[in-house]
């Protein structure tokens, strides 16, 4: 099965310094394109990594107001060839990093949804699309609503996450399945 990795086309930002959630979030409709594990880490730095039992490796990075952003690909492959496959961009309180993500997270939005909107809003931007399901998971140690969807019936892999707690969204993410 090739594993399709994700990111999105687009061109790289000002002073040489690539955004690539501001970018990725800016295109949330656009041709997934590969953003290897490499290019975050000369970005950005190694980030808080984590490995998840289910063999997710995550870098997560945060920004002076509270924001984080995490990149999450399989561990099972060498850093070299290890793609993003999920972009995650939360304001739920999460350890301290200790890397600054030099890249803007104020006023990224997902289909037209903001950190803080309504779960009304994520529900509109949801109505309609292919797959759709709300689920409860955990985020954090916190337990979130999870509304999960497809960006089209047609075999393009892009699914989308908002997670909302209190009626509010507090996360969410773009991502690819295999």
């Amino acid at each position: 099965v090739f594993l399709l990795s994700f990111g999105i086309l687009c061109s790289p930002s000002q002073g040489g310094n690539r955004d690539y959630a501001g970018d990725a979030f800016l295109k949330a409709d656009s041709v997934p394109h590969v953003y290897d594990d490499s290019q975050i880490v000369s970005t950005y730095g190694t980030g808080k990594t984590s490995r998840s039992n289910d063999g997710i490796c995550t870098r997560t990075y945060s920004d002076k107001q509270k924001r984080w952003v995490s990149f999450s690909g399989d561990c099972d492959l060498s850093p070299k060839e290890r793609t993003v496959d999920e972009i995650m961009v939360g304001r739920i309180p999460v350890p301290k990093s200790g890397y600054q993500y030099r890249g803007n997270l104020t006023g990224i939005k997902l289909l037209g949804v903001s950190l803080g909107d309504t779960r009304q809003k994520a529900m509109m931007a949801a109505k309609g699309r292919y797959g759709m399901k709300v689920t409860i998971e955990h985020l954090h140690g916190q337990r979130v609503e999870q509304i999960f969807f497809l960006y089209s019936e047609e075999d393009t892999n892009l699914y989308y996450r908002f997670l909302v707690s209190s009626g509010k969204v507090v996360a969410f993410a773009m991502g690819v399945t295999e």
